[in-house]
């Protein structure tokens, strides 16, 4: 009893509640029945309230999802909206960069007589006929010159606008190029006079041109019309276009235009001035006033054309020397000029500068390479005839042959018109009659250019002067005509290196020795750091005897022309002749690598082999001289040789 009235004191155990406790108490005193009925009735509350739980759990968790995607979707739209915005604005900021970078022409819609504009020739055609004939002009201005050094450039960019009417994004783009661009706007219009028509053209606020005439002569009023805004606009380029051709009234215009440039632009602007002025003195035959007009333009800025033109220049006087100095600057400088203009005349002045050396297959590489460049100043056509010319002086003369025979020329008068602009050193065909000494020949392939070049530009005649005038002398001395030679020889100037030299063989031919050594020394003085009189007045050494004093100079064109093969191969001989075939081997070996495919190179090997007793070695090299080009007398030997081997 005491034990009962304990529990029923204490609290209920941990997991109770009150309501469980009365429900436990109020079971024990009821009918088995009315407990299960109750339970039954207690069991299903509870049934509906789990249902009630789990149904507030689903609507929870797909409130949760719900709120989620909502989120998402908002960010999503936020983010869309983000860039949209940006997208516009990056338009916005394009348009604007773009406008303000606008340097383009425009040429607006003329102003037209109704009833020329009701035969068709509306405002709009006439301003597309200008563009035409601007575009056709920029086209035929060859000029190294980038378009970004014009004060005012338009490039390529010449475009008609079409008028419109109300707001459209075309009139916005407008609005922007008008406040922040550098746009040239050509504007104009066409009228009637009392004797015919007028047409006004003008450059934005730089002032107009009229022109008239009769209306049947609309478009050549036009093309003055046209030529009045190149040159208002491009006074540089218009320069070069009208000074290109032939000296005319045009011509005088475009050079006081460039003379106006060279006293009152700024340094750039002189710079290319004195180009173009340059340029115009070399087609006019004044080249001794071109190419100070070229040093000029290089001391200016060196980093034009000005050091390539100076280098021709000097070509074209025959100052050797000068001009490889002036290839060299070339080839370090760092190029301001068009990329395309850049890299052409970078692998002609590699191409000359190699030749001066006596570096023939790398100067045969070099003009390769300008044949596939853009053919600036005619270079791509001149490359073949320049890639022959090297060919023949490596004495590789089939390959020589081939190139010519592959564009069709089949004699040197044929590649004369293609000096306009250029020039070769030595007409390959020239050179393949000297190394097989057919001078006969040799003298009618010159004769022929001659003819060509007699009555062509002064820069051609110049060409015929320093370069083949001399050639025709030393065939013709070697054809045995001596005191024609030297009437012909008489006709070139002294400070010639080449014209020098050639007196120098000259007198050699007629075994004058002592004038032909002063000569050659003079030669030598003009240019010490060429290889080539050291190398002729080795050979005239050589056949008189004198091979100690032959070796010796080939020794000094060795040193200034280490590929130069020629005086590599007469040093072998001088040894053989010294009963030193031993040494020469090693001549003929660093000769063949510079002309591997020389007949005469092949012959002398083999003939020192075989006195040093290597038949072997000696045959293999008759066998190779066999298949290449040979001179008669060459020929003669080595069929000897052959018979007896």
């Amino acid at each position: 009893m005491a034990d009962d009235q304990q529990s029923s004191n204490e609290a209920p155990r941990a997991g109770t509640s009150p309501d469980s406790a009365g429900i436990a108490l109020a079971l024990s005193g009821a009918s088995r029945e009315e407990a299960d009925a109750f339970l039954r009735r207690q069991g299903r509350l509870t049934e509906l309230q789990v249902d009630d739980l789990q149904r507030d759990s689903r609507l929870h968790r797909w409130m949760l999802r719900f709120g989620n995607l909502s989120a998402v979707m908002k960010l999503a739209f936020e983010v869309a909206l983000a860039f949209i915005f940006l997208a516009i604005a990056a338009g916005i900021g394009a348009a604007v960069w773009t406008a303000a970078h606008d340097s383009s022409l425009v040429i607006e819609a003329f102003s037209v007589p109704p009833d020329m504009a009701a035969r068709g020739l509306t405002g709009q055609a006439v301003a597309a006929q200008l563009q035409d004939r601007l575009a056709v002009m920029q086209d035929a201005t060859d000029s190294a010159r980038p378009a970004n050094s014009y004060v005012n450039n338009w490039g390529d960019d010449i475009r008609v606008q079409i008028p419109d009417t109300g707001i459209s994004i075309g009139e916005f783009y407008r609005l922007l190029t008008g406040l922040l661009g550098h746009q040239t706007r050509i504007t104009g219009e066409v009228f009637r006079t009392g004797t015919g028509i007028a047409i006004a053209a003008r450059a934005g606020s730089s002032g107009g041109t009229t022109v008239t005439g009769a209306e049947r002569d609309f478009p050549s009023l036009l093309q003055q019309a046209a030529e009045a805004v190149y040159a208002r606009t491009q006074p540089y380029r218009y320069a070069v276009f009208v000074t290109q051709g032939a000296p005319n009234s045009a011509s005088d215009k475009g050079v006081a235009v460039l003379k106006q440039l060279a006293r009152r632009g700024d340094r750039q602007e002189r710079a290319w001035a004195l180009v173009g002025l340059g340029n115009w003195q070399w087609i006019v035959g004044d080249f001794t006033g071109a190419l100070k007009t070229e040093i000029a333009s290089a001391t200016l800025d060196p980093s034009l054309v000005g050091n390539t033109d100076a280098a021709w220049g000097d070509m074209l006087l025959g100052h050797d020397e000068d001009a490889l100095v002036w290839l060299a600057r070339a080839l370090k400088q760092n190029w301001r000029i068009e990329p395309a203009a850049a890299e052409t005349l970078k692998a002609t002045d590699r191409g000359y500068y190699d030749l001066y050396c006596g570096d023939f297959l790398a100067a045969e590489t070099a003009f390769a390479r300008a044949e596939v460049l853009p053919n600036y100043t005619g270079s791509a056509s001149i490359a073949p005839a320049q890639r022959a010319e090297s060919l023949a002086l490596a004495h590789d003369l089939g390959a020589a042959r081939a190139m010519l025979a592959g564009h069709g020329w089949k004699n040197d008068a044929a590649i004369k018109p293609l000096a306009a602009n250029s020039f070769v050193d030595s007409p390959p065909y020239y050179v393949i009659d000297a190394a097989t000494g057919d001078w006969a020949a040799a003298v009618n392939e010159l004769k022929g250019v001659e003819n060509t070049g007699s009555s062509g530009r002064p820069f051609v005649r110049r060409i015929w002067l320093v370069f083949d005038l001399p050639k025709l002398a030393l065939a013709t001395a070697m054809s045995g005509d001596i005191v024609r030679a030297e009437s012909l020889i008489g006709r070139t100037p002294t400070d010639c290196y080449l014209c020098v030299r050639v007196r120098a063989r000259i007198a050699a031919e007629k075994r004058d020795w002592p004038q032909a050594e002063r000569w050659f020394a003079v030669a030598a003085r003009q240019a010490p750091s060429l290889p080539f009189a050291d190398s002729d007045w080795g050979e005239m050494l050589l056949h008189k005897g004198d091979y100690d004093g032959a070796i010796a100079k080939f020794h000094e064109a060795n040193l200034k022309g280490p590929h130069f093969a020629d005086p590599l191969e007469m040093w072998g001989e001088a040894l053989m002749a010294k009963n030193r075939s031993d040494l020469a081997l090693a001549k003929f070996e660093e000769a063949n690598k510079y002309a591997p495919n020389w007949g005469r190179l092949h012959l002398k090997w083999g003939e020192a082999l075989w006195y040093l007793d290597r038949p072997d070695d000696a045959r293999a090299q008759f066998s190779a001289a066999k298949s290449l080009d040979l001179s008669r007398a060459d020929g003669a030997v080595l069929a000897k040789w052959r018979a007896h081997v």
